[in-house]
């Protein structure tokens, strides 16, 4: 055999065997192909079938995570910021199930294996992401402003204590001094109370009149008033006015009159005045 015959000889055995690996390595990765795929539809199914479960167990580290958050908040804020960390590192965690989900619905679809129909609902990612971080309706908060939000909650939760004192079951005793401070505290000068204790004191008459409730309001502030030594005059009350009689005429007459006429010298209002009478009318 030539040279040049024992050279193609050679040529054509590599190029079958060439062409031969070529097929084996076509074959290998179509295998390859087969395998990750039937693997990622075995993960598809596992991922969609286990995601509540999954995602309930996230949600809980999430919780658990504000909660150590909040107790650093009121009780060390020096480690909160680290604790703030800890509260998106458990939210990203939770966020990237939503995605597997997503990603395994997908790989279920193009396979055949899931219809393709539009579900009611968004899918748990974005905005819909089960704990949003930066933007969104429901996004996580900055530092500052989650600090500033626990703080607050905590504040109205202190604001809305109850207290324990139960006055029925008190056991001691209130002391003359005591019953004193208590009035002393509780003086207030207040200028219609004034009047009323003027009343009590000027008016008896009228003053007994009262309600049962103006009565006690007056003699409790007189108590204060005294505690405290407060003795300024009280108001002068003047005695209650007297109704004029009506006047009287004859069947003949035929008057006009001021129904009001000014008061006279001392306090007390005029008969009414009458014009001069005309008879034979």
């Amino acid at each position: 055999m030539t040279g040049l015959s024992a050279l193609t000889a050679a040529a054509s055995k590599a190029q079958s065997d060439l062409d031969a690996a070529k097929a084996e390595q076509a074959a290998a990765d179509a295998a390859n192909v087969a395998d990750a795929a039937s693997r990622s539809v075995a993960w598809s199914w596992a991922t969609i079938a286990t995601y509540s479960g999954r995602q309930a167990i996230a949600s809980e580290k999430v919780s658990t995570a504000l909660a150590a958050f909040s107790d650093a908040v009121l009780e060390d804020l020096g480690s909160a910021a680290s604790k703030y960390i800890g509260i998106v590192r458990a939210m990203a965690s939770a966020n990237t199930l939503g995605v597997d989900l997503v990603k395994a619905r997908h790989i279920l679809r193009t396979a055949g294996l899931l219809p393709r129909i539009a579900r009611s609902g968004r899918d748990p990612v974005g905005d819909a992401a089960p704990f949003p971080l930066t933007h969104g309706m429901a996004r996580l908060p900055s530092f500052l402003e989650l600090v500033t939000e626990t703080l607050d909650r905590q504040r109205a939760m202190v604001s809305r204590a109850v207290s324990a004192e139960a006055p029925e079951t008190y056991q001691g005793k209130a002391s003359e001094a005591m019953k004193l401070g208590a009035l002393q505290a509780e003086w207030l000068l207040a200028q219609e109370m004034e009047s009323l204790l003027a009343i009590k004191v000027q008016q008896p008459a009228l003053f007994a009149k009262l309600s049962a409730e103006e009565q006690a309001d007056a003699t409790a502030y007189e108590a204060t008033r005294m505690a405290v030594g407060y003795d300024a005059p009280l108001p002068k009350i003047a005695a209650p006015n007297v109704h004029a009689l009506a006047p009287h005429y004859s069947p003949t007459e035929t008057a006009r009159f001021h129904l009001y006429g000014q008061p006279g010298p001392d306090g007390s209002p005029l008969e009414p005045t009458r014009p001069p009478v005309r008879h034979g009318i």
